[in-house]
C-alpha cells in the first residue's frame, strides 16, 4: 500500500506526458501476523519477518487514450508505460523479548527474529519493538522500475479526475557490489526481483492552460 503524487502535460490529444512521485510499503506475500501466547493484548508481530521495506520512486513515462469519453457519464480507458529510479529502505524489523531472570524479575528486550532463540522456553514473544527501533541501520537499495497500468476514468466531470488504475509493477535492484539482494523473510531467499500486482485510486483536476 502507499501514496503518489503525478502530474501530467497533454502532448497531443491522446498522449499525455506522466510524472509520478511515489511512496509505498512492501509487504511479504507470505507475512503473517501473530500476537504473544501469553497475553493477547500486546502488539502484535509478524513471525519471520526481517525488515520492514520501504519504496521512494520517480517515474516518468506516457499515457495513452484508447476510448475517451462520449459525455459526462461515460468511461474513458487509457494505459500508460512509466520507468524510473527507486530507492528501497530496508529496515531491521525487532520483536521484544520477555526473559525471565529469576522468580519476581523479568527483562525485555529487543531482537530480530532468530528462529533457534524463539524456540527456547526461556524466551517469550512480547510483542513488536517500536517503530524507532533499528532506524539508524536502514540499508538503502538503489532500484529501477518498470511500471504498466490500465486505468479507467469515471467521473461525471471532464475537470475532475476519478479513475481506478489496476496495473504490474517490476523493481530490479542494482547491484552495487554490496547490497546485491534483499531478504524480507527468514526462512525464504534474499531477492533481486520483486514483480507486484497493484490497483490504484486516482483523485484530482485537470486545469486547462491559456
Amino acid at each position: 500500500y502507499g501514496i503518489a503524487l503525478g502530474y501530467g502535460q497533454h502532448k497531443t490529444a491522446r498522449l499525455k506526458q506522466i510524472q509520478e512521485f511515489r511512496f509505498n510499503v512492501w509487504k511479504h506475500p507470505k507475512t503473517s501476523t501473530s500476537v504473544s501466547n501469553s497475553n493477547s493484548d500486546r502488539p502484535s508481530f509478524e513471525y519471520g519477518k526481517l525488515v520492514s521495506l520501504y519504496e521512494f520512486s520517480y517515474l516518468f513515462g506516457y499515457r495513452t487514450t484508447l476510448f475517451r469519453k462520449s459525455d459526462r457519464k461515460a468511461i474513458e480507458c487509457r494505459q500508460q508505460l512509466l520507468a524510473g529510479p527507486t530507492l528501497f529502505a530496508a529496515k531491521p524489523y525487532y520483536i521484544e523479548i520477555e526473559k525471565q531472570l529469576n522468580n519476581q524479575e523479568y527483562m525485555i528486550y529487543s531482537s530480530r527474529f532468530n528462529e533457534n532463540d524463539f524456540d527456547k522456553d526461556s524466551l517469550s514473544v512480547y510483542g513488536r519493538a517500536p517503530f524507532l527501533t533499528g532506524i539508524n541501520q536502514i540499508t538503502w537499495f538503489p532500484c529501477i522500475t518498470l511500471k504498466y497500468g490500465l486505468s479507467f476514468e469515471y467521473a461525471n466531470s471532464f475537470q475532475r479526475i476519478r479513475a481506478l488504475e489496476i496495473g504490474l509493477q517490476y523493481t530490479r535492484i542494482i547491484p552495487t557490489g554490496v547490497n546485491n539482494s534483499l531478504q524480507m523473510m527468514y526462512s525464504y531467499p534474499a531477492e533481486k526481483s520483486f514483480l507486484n500486482l497493484y490497483i490504484s485510486l486516482h483523485v484530482g483536476y485537470k486545469h486547462n492552460r491559456p
